[in-house]
């Protein structure tokens, strides 16, 4: 069972596996990394912040992204299942969008950089 508990810190191990794979094809082909420098805080993202990284983002175009029928399946489904995958850092727009057009507060893993030492 996944663990949905705010404000709490995950390590790379401990994130189910789609968001695993979400956080890595943030990332490219930048594989110069220790997933130990990374942490990941599951945190409430509000509606009104949600509106502004997203007018930040889309500008004038926010309202034809929101009433895309893609968007409009997603919000539909969210509201049937809920959320089943929280989006992690930037990744996770469609997510965003639904959640947006439902006038609803998001779950969200903020990525934390570790200061880790590494040793030979």
């Amino acid at each position: 069972m996944l663990d949905f508990s705010l404000n709490k810190t995950f390590s790379f191990d401990e994130l189910s596996k789609d968001v695993q794979n979400d956080f890595l094809l943030q990332l490219g082909n930048n594989f110069e990394f220790y997933l130990q420098e990374f942490s990941f805080k599951l945190r409430l993202v509000s509606y009104e912040e949600l509106s502004e990284e997203l007018d930040a983002f889309f500008g004038n175009n926010l309202i034809d992204e929101v009433e895309d029928n893609y968007i409009l399946e997603l919000a539909n489904d969210i509201v049937l299942n809920g959320l089943k995958n929280p989006p992690i850092g930037s990744e996770g727009k469609h997510r965003t969008l639904a959640h947006h057009y439902l006038h609803k507060d998001m779950l969200r893993y903020d990525i934390i950089m570790n200061k880790y030492i590494y040793s030979d």
